[in-house]
């Protein structure tokens, strides 16, 4: 079973991935700033190590604990990490000899920025500008990856109906619980052949506001 290195359990995506990964005894290892809920995490028998993903010694010691046969996966995203924390991730990854990574970035990454309305470039443009540039770190390294952009996600059960597709992307929402089904699938692949895929629910719809 080859072991995840897991950045960005600490909540959304990252922490549906860990359940699945708890779920399907999966081997594991997170990287968390929380103290509680890196003891809570050792208690499920997970092996954690505590620090900021953005610190190369943090990085360096998770990629030690996981082994060059680890494949690391990052749900990361807000702040300085988008692309500098990223960044980081992937020169520790290949100094330590790790050789896959998969990156969750988002829709409207890369050639989907014109999918974006001026209202969405306005509230969050930096840090789909900022994602783009640890897409083109990740695919210039020596890295063999997969790049998963989803579209809006909500907070609801997932539906089983995320669709991954690629080339030219549609906008649209996703559960994040879907997602998280969706990286599990991915990850059972023994190469990802540094691809890039798009991910929505073509049926979900934003819940009505009451």
């Amino acid at each position: 079973m080859t072991p995840w290195l897991l950045f960005g359990a600490g909540s959304g995506v990252g922490a549906c991935l860990l359940q699945r990964a708890l779920a399907c005894n999966q081997s594991v290892i997170l990287v968390l700033r929380d103290s509680e809920q890196a003891r809570q995490c050792r208690e499920q028998g997970v092996t954690v190590v505590e620090g900021d993903a953005c610190e190369p010694e943090v990085v360096a010691q998770a990629c030690q604990a996981a082994g060059p046969d680890a494949v690391v996966v990052s749900t990361l995203g807000g702040g300085s990490v988008n692309y500098l924390g990223h960044r980081t991730l992937i020169d520790g990854a290949e100094q330590a000899g790790l050789k896959r990574m998969l990156l969750v970035t988002s829709l409207g990454c890369g050639e989907g920025w014109p999918l974006l309305s001026a209202r969405a470039k306005a509230a969050f443009g930096l840090a789909v500008r900022e994602k783009s540039l640890a897409e083109c770190w990740l695919q210039s390294s020596s890295l063999d990856y997969a790049i998963v952009r989803p579209g809006g996600l909500l907070d609801v059960v997932a539906t089983h109906n995320g669709q991954l597709t690629q080339g030219p992307a549609t906008l649209g929402l996703i559960s994040r619980q879907d997602v998280a089904f969706a990286l599990e699938k991915l990850l059972l692949q023994p190469v990802f052949g540094n691809q890039i895929y798009n991910l929505i629910d073509p049926e979900l719809e934003m819940p009505a506001v009451r």
